[in-house]
């Protein structure tokens, strides 16, 4: 072998060498970073189930009796952006969609409104209600209105268990309805606040050229007769519906809507509409979403909604019509008068439906879009 073939010999080895630390190194930080992920992953899962079960706990300081179990499981939102893997979000309402319809609004490019109704998976009977009331004008092709129940997957055992509702029977409802969307979430009062910025953002995303939506429940009466007179009149970066001022927050133990000092420490809420339903222009939907992304998670989900318009500096509208009790029902007043009634049952709906279609609309749609001043309450 001369020297130049000794020399080339010994590169070789050098080359080989180098490469097979090379591998090794690659392999050695691909494994740990791997194992960091799990961790990482482990870590979040704890902290969200850890704060899950502490959040909100309502009950009577003397027996120890739940007053809401809902409440108890309420997610934080700081954590629940952890979970979502965010870093840079107070509120993180980016859930898994299950069942969707994004297709709800893409045949129609002139829709008033798109109606968002909070369900749950049992709430077939309401559901089915509401579809042969006042929700049978959505969701035609040739009408301007849309109507999409949002609903969640989970619901919690007293021992803290999730029972999936996937194989309910809501897949067959949503093949044949169309107008159903389902979110991976823990369906619950104290997660509220997670459903109606959900149903927002999914409105923003599928349905944007809706100048209008709309929050409302399944225990709602909403006269879709008069609605779209309101939303030709409202202007635009508008919200409305059975609004009032600043309010003093629950500080009863025993109160649904109980809030300690330690989770909200002003005196007063903000100006607010009940979230039995309000109507908000679609400009103001996407800059409550952008909002949103600043404020932290609150339970009472119409307070969370007023505290990003107080930081929007938007000051909601009362208007005449809507209603977060039940008023006395008579047929013409629920034709012409009344815009939302609280409170309804899937009977009563469809009975008030079809005694409604014997009266006439009565009202001048130039005078059903009445903004009055906000409630005072204490």
């Amino acid at each position: 072998m001369t020297e130049m073939d000794n020399n080339r010999s010994k590169s070789s080895v050098g080359y080989y060498l180098l490469a097979f630390i090379t591998l090794v190194l690659m392999a050695s930080l691909s494994l740990y970073a791997i194992n960091s992920g799990q961790f990482n992953r482990f870590r979040r899962r704890i902290i969200v189930e850890r704060n899950t079960v502490k959040s909100y706990t309502v009950g009577n300081t003397q027996t120890g009796r739940m007053i809401d179990e809902d409440h108890k499981y309420a997610i934080n939102g700081v954590n629940q952006s952890i979970l979502k893997g965010s870093t840079l979000k107070c509120f993180g309402h980016e859930f898994e969609i299950l069942l969707n319809h994004d297709k709800l609004c893409e045949k129609s490019h002139d829709i008033d409104i798109l109606i968002l109704i909070s369900s749950s998976i049992k709430q077939f009977s309401e559901r089915q209600a509401i579809r042969k009331s006042w929700g049978s004008e959505c969701n035609r092709n040739d009408t301007a209105i849309k109507c999409l129940f949002v609903i969640g997957n989970h619901r919690l055992t007293s021992d803290g268990l999730r029972i999936s509702t996937r194989d309910s029977g809501l897949q067959e409802e949503s093949t044949l309805y169309k107008d159903i969307v389902q979110i991976d979430y823990i369906d619950s009062y104290g997660n509220l606040t997670y459903k109606t910025v959900f149903s927002i953002s999914w409105a923003v995303r599928y349905c944007a050229s809706a100048k209008f939506v709309m929050k409302t429940d399944t225990d709602m009466y909403v006269n879709t007769y008069l609605l779209p007179f309101i939303i030709k009149k409202a202007p635009t970066k508008f919200i409305g519906g059975f609004c009032w001022g600043p309010s003093t927050p629950h500080r009863n133990r025993n109160s649904k809507w109980y809030v300690s000092f330690k989770g909200y420490r002003e005196d007063k809420f903000p100006p607010m509409c009940s979230g039995t339903g309000y109507v908000i222009s679609m400009d103001l939907v996407l800059t409550i979403l952008q909002t949103s992304e600043h404020i932290p998670f609150f339970h009472l989900e119409d307070v969370y909604i007023a505290m990003c318009l107080q930081k929007m500096r938007v000051t909601p509208n009362y208007l005449h019509g809507f209603n977060n009790m039940k008023p006395g029902f008579t047929p013409c007043s629920y034709k012409n008068d009344i815009i939302t009634s609280h409170g309804v049952t899937p009977k009563e709906l469809v009975t008030y439906w079809n005694q409604i279609k014997s009266c006439s609309v009565s009202v001048i749609p130039e005078n059903v879009y009445k903004p009055r001043p906000l409630l005072r309450v204490h």
